[in-house]
């Protein structure tokens, strides 16, 4: 009796390590999902909070350099009036800063710099004008620093989360991607030169950093590369100097991902064609007289010396 006990107890026992030894690689892959969206959950958390972090470091660094972007804000301003980047109305701005970078066509003053940037920074003159109704006068007459700082603080503090996600898609680690936004952000230029005005750097990187998202992404859902094209489009109306990235991007996705050139064309052209016609229609070019290739040879060869030995963006 007793050896038939030992026997069933045993028989028992192994049915239910068998049973539970079936069940638990059915609830793996549940656990497994659970467990990623909580780490997914813990890196968007993260976000908000580098987010917020980050934008308040830069807007409250006391180094700023409104210069070359002065009139971005006026820009986009004229953009948001229908008025196409003629800064005519702002002329006692213009006037007490003594038309700088200020190129006249047709008679109407523009700024000489592109206007990719004052494109991107729309949406935050549009806020401004909604909080602040006295905003459009305050553009007329002088240049908001304070206001360009904090949105290019924020420009910069976004392009630093992007770049988190990137570290996260790659490497899945958390503290990983901590690590290596912190160093991006505080690092870098980044802090130095592109968040202390709204000059092209910032929104640049914000638009590299995009396409590297998108990138890293294409390896599991190879149809996003071809959103690629859009931010590339973008980043080239922001910096000329995108087109060497644009270059060597085209040609990887060419290599890689064939079958979703053409639409990674096509989403380019999204952005190319109408900032062409914009173009064609103020200067009679499909390129502004900034993109010439006479003016890139003229400033290569004389700031080559200053860019290298600059304190912010220097060896």
């Amino acid at each position: 009796m007793r050896h038939k006990q030992a026997i069933r107890c045993a028989t028992n026992g192994y049915q239910l390590l068998k049973r539970v030894g079936e069940r638990i690689p059915k609830q793996c892959p549940t656990l497994t999902r659970l467990t990623h969206k909580l780490d997914v959950l813990a890196a968007a958390v993260w976000s908000v909070g580098l987010l917020a972090i980050l934008s308040t470091i830069y807007a409250f660094s006391p180094v700023a350099a409104s210069g070359d972007s002065r009139w971005s804000l006026h820009t986009a301003m004229s953009l948001i009036r229908g008025h196409a980047g003629d800064l005519t109305e702002y002329m006692p701005a213009l006037e007490r800063n003594d038309f700088y970078a200020i190129e006249y066509v047709d008679g109407r003053p523009h700024t000489s710099f592109p206007i990719g940037v004052s494109i991107l920074a729309i949406p935050a003159v549009a806020i401004g004008s909604l909080v602040r109704p006295a905003f459009f006068q305050e553009l007329q007459n002088s240049v908001p620093d304070r206001f360009e700082e904090i949105v290019a603080s924020i420009t910069g503090a976004t392009a630093s989360v992007v770049f988190f996600w990137v570290l996260y898609s790659q490497f899945g680690s958390l503290w990983t991607a901590l690590a290596g936004t912190g160093i991006l952000a505080l690092g870098t230029s980044m802090w130095s030169t592109a968040t202390r005005a709204l000059v092209q750097h910032g929104p640049l990187v914000l638009m590299f950093a995009i396409v590297m998202l998108l990138m890293v992404q294409a390896f599991r859902r190879p149809s996003l590369v071809q959103y690629a094209g859009l931010v590339l489009a973008m980043g080239y109306i922001v910096r000329p100097t995108a087109a060497v990235a644009i270059v060597v991007i085209s040609i990887y996705v060419l290599v890689f991902y064939r079958a979703w050139f053409l639409r990674y064309l096509g989403w380019a052209m999204v952005a190319a064609i109408p900032w062409m016609i914009f173009n064609y229609s103020i200067y009679g070019d499909i390129l502004p007289p900034y993109y010439s290739a006479s003016r890139m040879a003229h400033l290569h060869s004389s700031l080559c010396w200053a860019f290298c030995s600059a304190p912010r963006e220097g060896f």
